[in-house]
């Protein structure tokens, strides 16, 4: 036989070998390749009811936090109805005080309440909503006094001067 003959008949050989090789370690290991196949099923499963259950979480979540968002837009829309009707009633009962001074006052507790609002750091927003309650009593309290020989708000202007 020639060189090319025998390495033909050498690799055809080897080839068969390999083949009765690796059916024979299939049959031997059927039972364990049948339980893994199995197991990699029920675990593809229970990850695609896991990702199930994520995605109703979140998409619960994202729904109150829009529902939230919404509440606290409207809050935060009265809440600045409310201090422009203050601007309003500053001008109606301080007469001598300038529609310029007013409107500081106004812009003021507008500041006040957007840092609460805006901030993420729930400590630093409770101070700045105490700040904004302390702000919003004293205007209160101003704008529900008797006028008497006063010209200006001088505590809620005593206030501003703090900040």
């Amino acid at each position: 036989m020639s060189l090319n003959g025998n390495l033909a008949e050498f690799l055809a050989k080897l080839i068969n070998t390999l083949q009765e090789e690796s059916l024979k370690w299939q049959e031997q290991n059927q039972a364990d390749l049948l339980m893994l196949n199995k197991e990699e099923i029920i675990a593809a499963e229970k990850i695609r009811q896991e990702l199930l259950r994520m995605k109703a979480q979140f998409e619960g979540e994202l729904e109150r936090l829009q529902i939230l968002e919404t509440y606290r837009n409207e809050m935060f829309k009265d809440f600045l109805d409310s201090i422009d009707e203050s601007k309003r009633q500053f001008i109606e009962h301080y007469p001598n005080m300038s529609r310029a001074m007013a409107i500081m006052i106004c812009n003021h507790a507008t500041e006040l309440l957007s840092e609460a609002f805006n901030n993420s750091n729930i400590h630093e927003r409770q101070k700045k909503e105490s700040m904004y309650l302390q702000f919003m009593t004293c205007v209160c309290e101003e704008l529900t006094e008797t006028v008497e020989n006063k010209s200006l708000p001088e505590r809620t202007l005593e206030l501003l001067k703090i900040k």
